[in-house]
C-alpha cells in the first residue's frame, strides 16, 4: 500500500445517506424499493449485488449498505472522516444533491423515511438535509467544507444559497443538468429558471464562489426511460463558454467528461470522450481570453474515473493525465476528486489513489492533489471571511493559533491555506 508525499484536497465527495434520497429516485436509479434495503438483510443484499455488478467487494458494499441504511448523518460524516485521514486527505468539500425539485410536488409521499433537502417552515426544530450537513462543517472545522446544491426550478433557490454560503458553512455551489434543466439562460426554458441562474451566476462571480457542475454521461436522471439526447443536451460544457466569461465564473466540470476510453468505443463513451475534449478546448479558449486575469476559471475534476484502475487501459489513461498536468492550457486546472461514497462500493480513499500514486511523479502529484483544487476552492489561497464568520459563531476556539491544524496559518485577521514547503508555485 502506497501512502501520499503531500496532503490531498478531494474537491468531489458526498456525505448522505438513504434518508436523504426520496423513494421516487432510488426507484429509478436502483430499479428496485429502498425498503428492500432497508429492511433486508445487508448480508444478502451485499452477495446480491456483488453477483450483479463486476468489480463490487463485498466487504465494501456491506459496509456503505450499514452506513447508508442506519440513517444517521452523523456516523456517515464519522466514517468519511475516518477515510480521510487514513488517505491524507486534508480537506474534503462534501457535494449536495437536491433529488426533489426534479420531481412534481406530490411525488414524495408523507410517511416516507426521508429528510426534505430544505426546510420552509420558521421552525429550526424541523430537519433538514442543509441543516444537517452545516452542523457537520462545524463538527469537522478546516475539513469539511460542503457545497450546496443550486437546482433553479426550485422556491427561492437562490435565497437558500446565499444564506447556507454566509452562513451555514458552505464554501461552493453545485449544480447537476441531467435533471432536467439547462444550466445556462437560454431560451428554450422558462423566464423564471434564467432569471435565478442569471441572479445566482452574478452573485457567484461577484463573490468568487467557486461551482461544480455535474459533466459525466453516468450519473443520476429523473426519468424511468431516460432520454439521452435530451439529457446529454442540459449536460454539455460547450454551453458554459459564454456564461464563464460574462459573470466571470470559476467552473469546475466535475468527472472530466466522464468514462472517455473504451476499445471499441460504444455511444457513451465517444460522449465522454467528446466531451472530455471539449472541457480542454474551454480550458484553452478561458487561457486565451483571459477571462479573469491570471487566474484559472476553468477546472475539472477526475472524480469516479475507474479508468485508473483498469488494467487494461491505465496505461493509456496516465498517458493522457500526465499530458494534461504538463500542458500550459490545463497544467494547473485538473484537480483531485475521488466521489466517495459513489465508488466505496469497491475503493476505500486510500484504495482510489493507489494507481495515482504509482503513475504520477512529485510534481505531478503536488499538482493534482494541493495545488491545483486549492486554486479553484480558495481564492488566493485564502479561506472565505464568510467561512470564519460561520466557525467563529460555531466554535470560535478553532480560530485561535494553537487550535488550527498544519495546513491553516493565521495572517493578522486572515487564514491561509498553507504552502507547501519545498513548492515554489503560489496559492493564486
Amino acid at each position: 500500500m502506497l501512502f501520499p508525499n503531500y496532503p490531498i484536497i478531494n474537491t468531489h465527495c458526498h456525505i448522505l445517506n438513504f434518508a436523504f434520497v426520496p423513494n421516487k429516485m432510488f426507484k429509478i436509479l436502483s430499479r428496485i424499493d429502498e425498503n428492500i434495503v432497508t429492511k433486508g438483510s445487508i448480508q444478502d443484499i451485499a452477495e446480491a449485488i456483488v453477483k450483479v455488478i463486476p468489480g463490487v467487494k463485498f466487504d465494501h458494499i456491506a459496509e456503505v449498505l450499514r452506513i447508508y441504511s442506519d440513517n444517521n448523518i452523523k456516523k456517515a460524516a464519522e466514517w468519511y472522516v475516518k477515510q480521510m485521514k487514513e488517505a491524507g486527505i486534508i480537506i474534503a468539500t462534501p457535494l449536495m444533491m437536491d433529488l426533489e425539485s426534479c420531481f412534481e410536488a406530490n411525488a414524495i409521499k408523507p410517511d416516507e423515511n426521508y429528510i426534505p433537502y430544505y426546510c420552509y417552515s420558521k421552525d429550526e426544530s424541523q430537519p433538514s438535509q442543509i441543516n444537517q450537513i452545516s452542523k457537520i462543517a462545524a463538527k469537522y472545522p478546516w475539513q469539511i467544507f460542503p457545497f450546496i446544491m443550486f437546482d433553479p426550478r426550485r422556491k427561492s433557490a437562490v435565497e437558500i444559497c446565499k444564506f447556507a454560503l454566509e452562513n451555514q458553512g458552505f464554501l461552493g455551489i453545485k449544480l447537476y443538468p441531467p435533471l432536467g434543466y439547462f444550466p445556462v439562460p437560454t431560451v428554450r426554458q422558462s423566464d423564471k429558471i434564467n432569471n435565478a441562474l442569471e441572479e445566482m451566476y452574478d452573485y457567484c462571480g461577484k463573490e468568487r464562489i467557486p461551482i461544480t457542475v455535474h459533466c459525466s454521461t453516468a450519473g443520476a436522471y429523473a426519468q424511468v426511460n431516460p432520454d439521452w439526447e435530451d439529457i446529454w443536451e442540459k449536460t454539455a460544457p460547450f454551453q458554459w463558454l459564454e456564461t464563464i466569461r460574462k459573470y466571470e465564473l470559476k467552473v469546475n466540470f466535475a468527472h472530466f467528461g466522464g468514462k472517455y476510453i473504451k476499445h471499441p468505443l460504444d455511444q457513451k463513451t465517444k460522449k465522454s470522450l467528446e466531451w472530455h475534449l471539449n472541457i480542454q478546448t474551454i480550458m484553452g479558449s478561458a487561457y486565451r481570453m483571459n477571462i479573469i486575469g491570471d487566474k484559472e476559471s476553468v477546472f475539472a475534476d477526475i472524480s469516479y474515473h475507474s479508468l485508473a484502475h483498469n488494467r487494461k487501459l491505465q496505461d493509456e489513461y496516465f498517458q493522457d493525465l500526465k499530458e494534461l498536468l504538463s500542458n500550459k492550457y490545463s497544467q494547473t486546472q485538473v484537480i483531485f476528486g475521488s466521489d466517495a461514497s459513489m465508488i466505496s462500493h469497491t475503493w476505500s480513499e486510500i484504495e482510489v489513489l493507489q494507481p495515482f500514486l504509482s503513475y504520477l511523479n512529485e510534481n505531478e502529484q503536488e499538482r493534482l492533489f494541493y495545488q491545483n483544487p486549492a486554486k479553484f476552492l480558495f481564492e488566493n489561497g485564502e479561506i472565505p471571511s464568510r467561512y470564519i464568520n460561520f466557525i467563529k459563531k460555531k466554535i470560535a476556539k478553532s480560530l485561535e493559533e494553537n487550535s488550527l491544524p498544519d495546513w491553516i496559518i493565521k495572517q493578522g485577521d486572515k487564514f491561509q491555506l498553507k504552502k507547501l514547503a519545498h513548492s515554489n508555485s503560489a496559492l493564486n
